[in-house]
């Protein structure tokens, strides 16, 4: 899959301006008619609430943020998959999310990560208390003295306390990770199924002939068929896409050229290879004129 495209200089400076505090917020999408190329969608002052209105349940979105925890300010990095996103963005999003991380983690820092689908993910008062628990923030801060709060005996027990709420944290969030990576993947193979099954049934409507022994055309109740597909144009593969996830899926490697069969606005395509036919990704092939 495309890797995520950071090169507009505007999006070094939207993340710039959150950590120098010129702005609280930034939010970024893909270019119009692009699957890889990011832009800043806003950039702004202001809480949790002003940024949820930038996030668009059908888009892909990541987003950058400061938020104020006992007068510290600290950095949260969300990652938005909208559910009514679909196609080649959902089936690049966890690569890109995580290209995005590491491009902010260059040069600035991220003390919390958030994976939302939907605004329940994105509520203020839990992002606020996961970066709370994240720095050991949930000591009483007004019998505190110097980090130590009441029940501890000292700096290094609560040291000892905070590292393990670290961990329980960040094992918690990469735990759920995987479950969303593992609930996507599933509903992309049940949508790849789906799709071919209505390719099938158009398939045998349209190219089936069916022939009685006599070798004239049947009503349908004949033994022998013969079943064809009609090729709408040619692709040639520009990237190799040489380890599909799915059986259906098609495998090529570059400079192959691809008959294709269908074209489906998700973006992932059917065609035939070899006498193989298969699904694959729109965006690794150039159409041949």
């Amino acid at each position: 899959m495309s890797r995520l495209n950071t090169s507009d200089n505007a999006v070094n400076k939207a993340l710039d301006d959150v950590r120098n505090g010129t702005c609280d917020w930034a939010v970024f999408g893909y270019v119009p008619k692009s699957d890889c190329i990011l832009r800043v969608v806003a950039a702004e002052k202001g809480g949790v609430e002003d940024l949820k209105e930038e996030l668009n349940e059908g888009k892909v979105h990541f987003a950058y943020l400061a938020v104020e925890s006992f007068k510290t300010r600290k950095f949260v990095y969300i990652a938005w998959c909208g559910e009514g996103v679909t196609g080649i963005q959902k089936g690049n999003f966890p690569n890109h999310a995580i290209d995005m991380a590491n491009f902010i983690k260059k040069s600035r820092t991220i003390h919390v990560q958030v994976n939302a689908r939907n605004e329940a993910d994105v509520e203020e008062d839990d992002i606020l208390e996961r970066v709370k628990v994240a720095f050991g923030s949930n000591f009483d801060a007004g019998k505190a003295k110097q980090g130590i709060s009441e029940g501890i005996k000292n700096v290094k027990e609560g040291k000892e306390i905070h590292t393990k709420a670290q961990q329980k944290t960040f094992k918690t969030a990469a735990q759920l990770a995987a479950e969303e990576e593992e609930v996507k993947r599933r509903k992309i193979q049940q949508e790849k199924e789906a799709l071919q099954q209505q390719l099938n049934q158009e398939a045998k409507q349209q190219n089936a002939v069916i022939k009685n022994s006599d070798g004239n055309e049947d009503d349908g109740d004949g033994e022998e068929y013969g079943e064809e597909y009609e090729f709408i144009g040619k692709v040639k593969a520009t990237q190799y896409y040489v380890n599909p996830d799915g059986e259906d899926d098609l495998a090529f490697r570059v400079g192959d050229v691809i008959n294709v069969i269908y074209k489906d606005e998700s973006g992932w395509w059917q065609g035939e290879l070899n006498g193989k036919v298969g699904y694959f990704p729109s965006n690794f092939v150039e159409e041949l004129k």
